[in-house]
């Protein structure tokens, strides 16, 4: 199983278009907070993690 979370479809607003994907969502979301960088956001909030988490798929 692989999981993938599409950045524009967490924040729409900010006209991204990296995927990420991973085995794991632990590994996932580690992707996540460091191309969380990219954007100038130094701190993974719990609201974030939520949206991310809302936002993951299976592919």
């Amino acid at each position: 199983m692989t999981l993938q979370v599409d950045c524009g479809k967490v924040n729409p607003a900010t006209g991204c278009t990296t995927v990420l994907q991973a085995e794991t969502e632990e590994e996932l979301m580690q992707k996540v907070a460091v191309h969380a960088k990219d954007h100038g956001i130094v701190e993974v909030t719990p609201e974030l993690i939520a949206q991310v988490k809302g936002a993951i798929e299976e592919v």
